[in-house]
């Protein structure tokens, strides 16, 4: 069931567009817009969420970019191999205690983070 060509109601403070069993798509032949001048725009989902350009890139602009449970490498001990971890141990800026890393990147595209004095090298656990 098509929907009109453009819905504007202003007497409705929400809109929902869903498909409870089934998959939902929109499409269109020029170009999506998705806006929210006064609040957020959430998208969540049970697996994978991708976002893909094919003849462009994906940008994100913001003051502030979160990028949460991304693994850490540690810096190697006295001639061992790097170690991977899900621990925190960057720089520490004891003024503010913030830690401040590298953020890296594996040849798969796979983000990790690496301490700010070391170089950005990982083992095959993190990529």
């Amino acid at each position: 069931m098509p929907i009109a060509n453009k819905y504007r109601d202003s007497a409705i403070s929400h809109f929902r567009l869903e498909s409870a069993t089934r998959s939902l798509e929109v499409r269109a032949p020029h170009g999506i817009n998705v806006e929210s001048s006064a609040g957020e725009i959430s998208a969540t989902c049970l697996s994978h969420m991708k976002l893909t350009s094919r003849d462009g890139a994906v940008t994100i602009e913001s003051r502030r970019v979160f990028l949460k449970g991304l693994r850490t490498a540690l810096l190697p001990e006295h001639g061992s191999s790097t170690k991977s971890s899900g621990k925190r141990q960057g720089n520490t800026n004891k003024s503010e205690g913030i830690a401040v890393y590298q953020l890296c990147a594996c040849a798969n595209g796979r983000l990790f983070l690496a301490p700010a004095e070391g170089i950005c090298q990982a083992d095959k656990s993190l990529c």
